[in-house]
């Protein structure tokens, strides 16, 4: 499959921006079976080429990909420089999901292990001295990790009084081990869930208050008026004042509900 995967790309750099059909009409590389589905060759190779770096998405045609390879700079390759790499990229990835559980941090390292193949084993060196790279405690017996000189404490931080919902991806809500050790409730994205076994909806947003996550909410245009859904985790008091002003509160506090309707409008 490698040899294949060469001769793929040395097509694509001879011929510029190539279809995946070009492809399949040059090698005809026919079908294999993985992961329970009969996958064309062709488009295999060229999506491992594109996942590993050296092909692009030039553009789509008819949401079809046209393939571009991918011109490196030329780049220092000794283990330093590799190890230097690999830290501004976790660095990164740390820096943006902070406050992470160790759990957490060996999860992230993995997954960067997987966009970043050619540099797993200084990801798994860098993860092993994590604690020499990153400030962290225990708390309530769990060690935690967040970029040095990060002061929680800071004006930045603040805590307002606005609600928020926030997408199903959003740093706040991505780990979902760290969402239910903050907020004691586990939260799913269903929207590849059969209806009739969702809990929280088809595309159930947290809702941020301050600090605490008080539930969920749907929202969907109907008739283009905005409706929404709310669902809560516990906080009864909070609840009804929520439940007694909602549409109000889906205006006021998470902004211009015509903004949310146009949003709403777009994702559909």
């Amino acid at each position: 499959m490698q040899a294949c995967a060469q001769e793929v790309l040395a097509f694509v750099c001879q011929h510029g921006p190539t279809y995946p059909k070009d492809v399949q009409a040059h090698f005809d590389h026919g079908r294999i079976r993985r992961w329970g589905a009969d996958l064309n060759v062709s488009n295999h190779l060229l999506e491992g080429l594109h996942y590993r770096g050296l092909l692009r998405v030039a553009r789509r045609e008819g949401g079809t990909r046209v393939y571009q390879t991918v011109e490196h700079p030329p780049r220092h390759d000794s283990p330093e420089a590799r190890l230097v790499r690999a830290g501004d990229l976790l660095d990164m990835v740390v820096q943006l999901y902070a406050p992470l559980p160790a759990a957490s941090l060996v999860y992230v390292c993995r997954l960067l292990s997987y966009g970043v193949p050619h540099l797993a084993a200084e990801v798994r060196q860098l993860q092993e001295h994590a604690k020499s790279r990153y400030t962290h405690a225990q708390v309530d017996g769990l060690l935690w990790f967040w970029p040095q000189g990060e002061n929680p404490g800071a004006v930045r931080h603040q805590v307002d009084d606005r609600l928020r919902f926030l997408a199903p991806f959003d740093p706040v809500v991505w780990d979902r081990r760290r969402f239910q050790l903050f907020w004691s409730w586990e939260y799913r994205l269903e929207a590849y869930v059969p209806a009739h076994k969702r809990r929280l909806g088809h595309y159930a947003m947290p809702m941020l208050w301050g600090e605490q996550m008080l539930g969920w909410a749907n929202l969907k245009v109907v008739d283009g008026r905005l409706q929404h859904e709310l669902g809560f985790a516990g906080l009864t008091a909070t609840r009804q004042r929520l439940s007694a002003g909602a549409g109000r509160g889906v205006a006021a506090d998470a902004g211009v509900s015509g903004t949310l309707a146009r949003a709403v409008t777009s994702y559909k």
